[in-house]
């Protein structure tokens, strides 16, 4: 019993987190395109999105995923344009923004963090080695 409370609060922390890191760019691009946007509004969209679009896929799919994908896209730019009150243009604007910044991010973060993640495990390669040998 204990363990599976355990599972589900490791669980419910991990969405929570990651919704949140997700929320990021959403908030930035927003601020850029929208010119108004409080973080909540970010974690809404991306949170709204993210639901609207896979539910549009699963329906849509019946047909071809390739159908579903788009229907799914057009419901998270539906969000994006009610979340904060802009045009398609602008939303599909906000979208591509947010999409740049995630991958600057992900670029940054892998150039700072991967030669710790890569040093660390050529040094425990290296204990271990050391005590094979």
């Amino acid at each position: 019993m204990f363990i599976i409370i355990g599972d589900l609060i490791a669980f419910v922390i991990s969405v929570l987190v990651t919704l949140i890191i997700a929320s990021v760019p959403v908030w930035v691009a927003a601020k850029i395109v929208a010119k108004r946007s409080t973080f909540g509004q970010a974690v809404a969209a991306t949170l709204l999105s993210l639901i609207i679009f896979f539910i549009l896929l699963f329906v849509f799919s019946i047909f071809t995923p390739f159908i579903g994908g788009i229907f799914g896209f057009i419901g998270a730019l539906w969000v994006f344009r009610k979340v904060y009150n802009i045009g398609w243009v602008d939303s599909l604007a906000l979208t591509i923004i947010a999409i740049f910044i995630a991958i600057m991010i992900y670029i940054i973060l892998g150039a700072f963090l991967f030669p710790v993640i890569h040093t660390s495990m050529i040094h425990e390669h290296a204990v271990v080695t050391s005590i094979i040998v």
